[in-house]
């Protein structure tokens, strides 16, 4: 199974969407945040901050179409979390969810969580260094898999991600 997404920022400074496998997207992003970071390990979560814009496809067989999402990402509790607030138009209906990225300090992880319903979309990423960041899927999303590739200027970026065959 496979998703890919491509996102662009409007106006500052990644799309998980677990429960619609097979999507393209196109995002965009926008924004400053007034907010910085509270330790330098938090930094490079910067890339994630601002309001973007996904537009793609949802290519599960008999149901997909188009899908456009709007998230607005911002610093919370000091600059040690980044907070998100999604909503997709989906070929199923509306689509919302929010998101959490931070740092686990104990495993010098970063970490990404996503509630969306009964079930937490959890990943960790053991570096968010240079243009291409893999989210790596535990808990509910064990066999998951998102690689994302961002712009040099982190103004767009393309996802792909899959799932392992089992």
């Amino acid at each position: 199974m496979t998703q890919e997404i491509h996102r662009t920022l409007r106006s500052s400074r990644m799309l998980r969407i677990r429960i619609y496998p097979f999507i393209l997207l196109v995002g965009l992003s926008t924004g400053a945040a007034a907010q910085g970071p509270a330790t330098p390990e938090l930094r490079p979560l910067e890339r994630y901050l601002g309001s973007w814009t996904y537009r793609g496809e949802d290519k599960t067989p008999g149901t997909g179409g188009g899908v456009t999402c709007t998230t607005t990402r911002r610093w919370i509790f000091g600059g040690y979390f980044v907070e998100s607030h999604r909503t997709c138009d989906t070929p199923r209906g509306t689509f919302e969810q929010v998101e959490v990225f931070g740092f686990d300090f104990a495993t010098r992880e970063y970490t990404y969580l996503g509630f969306s319903g009964r079930v937490i979309s959890r990943y960790r990423a053991s570096s968010l260094d240079g243009d291409s960041v893999t989210w790596v899927g535990h808990g509910a999303s064990l066999g998951k898999r998102c690689t994302e590739v961002f712009s040099t200027d982190r103004r767009s970026a393309a996802d792909k991600c899959e799932t392992a065959a089992g």
